[in-house]
């Protein structure tokens, strides 16, 4: 007999409040993500700017994608 999640329903999925944590964790993710990025193309002499330009680009692309897999 398996032991019921408490993390989910009876038909498998996320429960509504553990939706919004991970929705929270995979943001937290991301931005720290792209701010390890943007420090490593900082490092290598890619001006801020362009690295800015680059992420604010990039990063509602990631979240996007992310939040479509559910």
């Amino acid at each position: 007999m398996m032991k019921k999640s408490p993390f989910r329903d009876e038909w498998g999925d996320l429960k509504d409040g553990w939706i919004f944590v991970r929705f929270l964790l995979v943001s937290i993710a991301l931005v720290a993500a792209a701010v390890v990025i943007m420090l490593l193309l900082v490092s290598l002499g890619i001006a801020p700017e362009e690295a800015s330009i680059f992420f604010s680009g990039l990063l509602p692309l990631v979240v996007a994608l992310s939040l479509s897999r559910r």
